[in-house]
């Protein structure tokens, strides 16, 4: 599937283990109970990630079991990416406004700089996360979240004393550099 045309196309119910879509047009399809499965030592899944367009793509319950670490600066606007497991992965400076990540497992993944505006993170687990300096507002989803150690330092956007607090009672951790306590 390597430079495959796939934009807009149904790919619901695949088997794409050991699939190579290295430069694959991606946009808006649909990858709902998907299988993404790299049994090799480097993922060769989405080599070259930043030559494949994915906005707005549809990756519901989609099974991401690959060496796939890095979607930094990847452009997910619009996503729909409900309960996708995105543990650990590097999200840095990725676009990911309104996206529906509800139910979601982003532990331990790393969202710094990322545009979080309008994103769906309800019933999401971000246990651990870091969104150092991400991009977020009061329009922010963050409703039954699990947020147990996610780091919130220097937001790039102020939100209300109100969804500070909220967020703290869920587990976040708010900090700035001036913050030496």
């Amino acid at each position: 599937l390597t430079n495959a045309k796939l934009s807009k196309a149904n790919l619901s119910d695949t088997n794409l283990t050991g699939a190579d879509l290295t430069g694959a047009d991606l946009t808006q399809v649909k990858f709902t109970n998907v299988r993404f499965r790299n049994k090799q030592k480097s993922s060769t899944l989405l080599q070259g990630y930043d030559k494949i367009n994915i906005k707005k793509p549809k990756l519901t319950n989609a099974i991401l079991k690959t060496t796939i670490t890095d979607l930094s600066e990847t452009n997910l606007t619009n996503a729909n990416l409900r309960g996708v497991d995105l543990r650990g992965v590097d999200l840095s400076d990725a676009n990911l406004s309104d996206a529906n990540l509800s139910g979601a497992d982003l532990s331990h993944a790393i969202l710094k700089r990322a545009d979080l505006t309008r994103a769906n993170f309800s019933g999401a687990t971000l246990t651990e996360a870091d969104l150092s300096s991400a991009n977020l507002s009061d329009t922010t989803i963050f409703s039954q979240a699990n947020l147990k150690g996610t780091i919130f330092k220097n937001l790039s956007s102020e939100i209300s004393p109100q969804v500070k607090s909220q967020l703290i009672r869920q587990g976040a951790i708010f900090s700035d550099d001036h913050d030496h306590s």
